[in-house]
């Protein structure tokens, strides 16, 4: 339970501010203190305290002390995995909580836990000056953003979980980084396409891209579109996955159309050494991208669901290294 002072500012232009990097099994970012009462002292015992033991294998921050103490960079939690891949989640952190009105603020902030990544009502995590930014990885989890809570950077936003139930917004200065096991992009009507354990990105979501410089869609297995989804950046949109998938495939449901429009457009796979399998039993929408060039390569991807695949480059197509772009 960390209610003290933190000072981490730099002494002068000359000195570098100070990084903290904070975990436990489950740590909660309040917007106060903890009461911890009169009876706390330096031999009191957590286990078999009713009053205390709830506390045990947490860690609790008190967000105001974080934000006011000058830190360049704030990481919160950890995530202990070996060489293998194998995790060990009795050193890894498992949920991370910013209770309703908590701000924590910071030029550089990350949060990594394997489970849930929550932020109550109008919590708001925002990376500050003009190279802010906010990474919010959640390994088996979901990020879940209740009504009114923010989260904003100067310049990049990055978010790797399973899944987001978005009751807030989030914002970024110029790149934006989404990345899932199956990341759905869908218009109003098809928001109820993803289950569970995907990552839903809804149009009112995707309309906001127009605005970013770049927009990186990362999918491990899959990146899906559900009904007619336009996607507009002023510079990049990279796509890295093994399978672009249109996955509304009623026949009553009309034709769909994918689109893209940007300066510069990457497909490529650096997921899996094989493109994805062809997950549609029909191929009925339509797949166009607009941009100054395109670059395809670096591993193996597949188009399934569209009849039509449409690339279109005012200047130049290019292929990379070994790889395959197949319908």
């Amino acid at each position: 339970i960390f209610n003290a002072q933190l000072k981490a500012a730099a002494l002068d232009e000359t000195y570098r501010a100070g990084i903290v990097s904070l975990s436990a099994r489950d740590v909660i970012v309040g917007a106060t203190s903890v009461d911890l009462g009169d009876h706390f002292y330096f031999d009191t015992q957590i286990s078999g305290n009713p009053e205390l033991e709830h506390w045990e294998n947490t860690l609790y921050l008190n967000s105001a002390q974080l934000t006011g103490s000058g830190l360049a960079e704030i990481h919160i939690g950890n995530i202990d995995e070996s060489e293998e891949g194998e995790i060990d989640e009795a050193n890894s952190t498992h949920t991370i909580a910013i209770e309703a009105d908590a701000r924590l603020a910071a030029p550089v902030i990350s949060l990594t836990a394997l489970n849930d990544i929550t932020m109550g009502e109008n919590a708001v995590v925002e990376g500050t000056g003009e190279t802010g930014s906010v990474s919010m990885h959640s390994r088996t989890g979901k990020l879940k953003m209740l009504a009114g809570s923010l989260v904003q950077s100067a310049y990049q936003t990055a978010i790797d979980a399973a899944g987001l139930e978005r009751g807030g917004d989030i914002i970024a200065g110029q790149v934006l980084k989404l990345s899932s096991d199956r990341l759905y992009i869908t218009d109003l009507a098809h928001q109820t396409l993803a289950q569970a354990d995907e990552m839903l990105v809804d149009q009112d979501f995707w309309e906001s891209f127009q605005t970013l410089a770049q927009v990186w869609l990362t999918g491990r297995e899959q990146v899906g579109f559900g009904g007619s989804v336009s996607l507009e950046t002023t510079d990049a949109i990279v796509v890295d996955t093994p399978s672009i998938a249109q996955v509304s495939q009623d026949p009553e449901d009309g034709t769909h159309t994918v689109s893209f429009n940007t300066t510069d457009l990457y497909l490529y796979n650096s997921q899996s050494d094989e493109a994805g399998a062809d997950s549609c039993s029909a191929n009925t929408a339509s797949f166009t991208a607009n941009a100054r060039t395109i670059s395809i390569g670096r591993g193996h991807t597949s188009f399934t669901g569209f009849e039509t695949i449409s690339l279109t480059s005012a200047g130049n197509i290019t292929f990379n290294g070994q790889g395959s772009l197949a319908t």
